[in-house]
């Protein structure tokens, strides 16, 4: 069963492996936060345009406005919280189909109550599987159009995000591990590993890959503290953004420069998928890419409006990587 673990910050929503070393070490460190920050802005960024994230949370949104119609919605909340939850996953008894929040429900408001609250923990556990993060709102994110107004009048847009829960979701851009528990890989909904849990270490890679192992086991670690984190109103330490980051993105980069680029794309898909325009298509690379010289073709952002129209080809690769990244949950290079 899926902790419920949403987003704090949505109103919507009821929603080191390094020993201090002196200051190279500490630079090292000081890069890889920063380089986490950037890399969780743009993983959210690219998550919250992804069908299928919106799709689960519309779902998900749907199941929860149901319980907060009968006045059942903290309940559930509570039921579905980290503490609430280590209790019942201790009891080998417990069953989610039939406990004493399914037989409340179906006693006040009728059985289909409880299947919602099972079906509910079902999509979760899914969720958790197939994006790595604390359900957050889609709708919550950069507006490119804003920004992009913001970027022309010389204002400062921030490429970073300061959020926790965006900044622990990059461990799920980790695309092979070394370990399984029961398994499958780490993931979100190992709120807890049980004592004879099956945990398998790859034998090829135990005496060449201790470090990468070490990580692995350690993320098990990571993701019991934010369970932690979200319920008692923590924020995530130092030593463990670097932790995250090494684990699920090192080697990602992303240089200023490259913010700019990936916006503009980013703004330039919006273009293509805006609901007022679009009718039931997305507007295809061609129809949009006009609108790059139609609006960058002046001030702070002039010399990149010339890069990225006078080679339509390259832009087009650009485009293609932004659509590749949507659709992959994936941060990946921008290759010229």
């Amino acid at each position: 069963m899926a902790a419920c673990c949403c987003h704090p910050l949505d109103s919507k929503n009821a929603f080191c492996y390094l020993s201090d070393m002196g200051n190279g070490t500490e630079k090292i460190k000081a890069d890889d936060a920063d380089r986490l920050e950037r890399v969780a802005f743009w993983l959210w960024e690219y998550t919250r345009r992804n069908h299928h994230y919106r799709r689960y949370v519309d779902v998900i949104h749907n199941y929860l406005e149901r319980f907060d119609e009968i006045g059942e919605l903290d309940n559930v909340l509570n039921f579905m919280g980290y503490e609430n939850l280590q209790v019942l996953l201790s009891d080998p008894d417990f069953d989610l189909t039939d406990n004493f929040l399914t037989q409340e429900l179906s006693r006040k408001h009728g059985e289909i109550y409880a299947k919602y609250l099972f079906k509910m923990g079902i999509l979760l556990s899914k969720f958790n599987m197939r994006f790595g993060r604390v359900l957050r709102d889609y709708a919550e994110g950069l507006d490119t159009r804003k920004a992009l107004k913001d970027l022309l009048d010389g204002k400062e847009v921030s490429f970073r995000s300061k959020d926790q829960y965006d900044q622990y979701a990059v461990m799920h851009l980790r695309n092979e591990w070394m370990m399984t528990v029961d398994g499958d890989a780490p993931n979100l909904n190992m709120v807890t590993v049980e004592k004879d849990a099956d945990i398998k270490l790859d034998p090829t890679k135990v005496l060449t890959h201790g470090t990468e192992l070490a990580k692995e086991a350690n993320s098990l670690n990571i993701y019991n503290q934010m369970y932690r984190n979200a319920s008692k109103g923590r924020r995530i330490d130092y030593d463990t953004k670097i932790q995250v980051y090494q684990l699920g993105a090192a080697g990602k980069d992303i240089k200023p420069s490259g913010d700019q680029k990936r916006f503009i794309m980013l703004w330039l898909w919006d273009q293509a998928h805006d609901p007022e325009d679009k009718g039931d298509q997305p507007k295809s690379f061609d129809e949009v890419f006009p609108l790059l010289k139609e609006h960058l073709h002046e001030g702070y952002l002039s010399t990149l409006c010339h890069e990225v129209t006078s080679r339509k080809s390259r832009t087009r690769g650009y485009y293609q990587t932004t659509e590749q990244c949507i659709r992959e949950l994936a941060i990946l290079p921008f290759t010229s």
